[in-house]
């Protein structure tokens, strides 16, 4: 499970290889700036944030 307060996680999709799982994050208030697309380990471990910014810019 994927927990981070104050955000609303979706979009958890195994990579190819599935040692790692990406996802995305966004502000529980709505802030069209603050989505972040991430990428964690299979075990928890590594977190990432791969790209920040509006949802329009990915």
């Amino acid at each position: 499970m994927i927990a981070q307060p104050g955000k609303n996680v979706a979009f958890p999709r195994w990579s190819p290889d599935g040692r790692t799982l990406p996802y995305t994050s966004f502000s529980s208030s709505g802030s069209a700036s603050d989505f972040r697309l991430h990428t964690i380990g299979a075990d928890g471990t590594s977190p990432r944030v791969l790209r920040a910014g509006s949802e329009a810019d990915w």
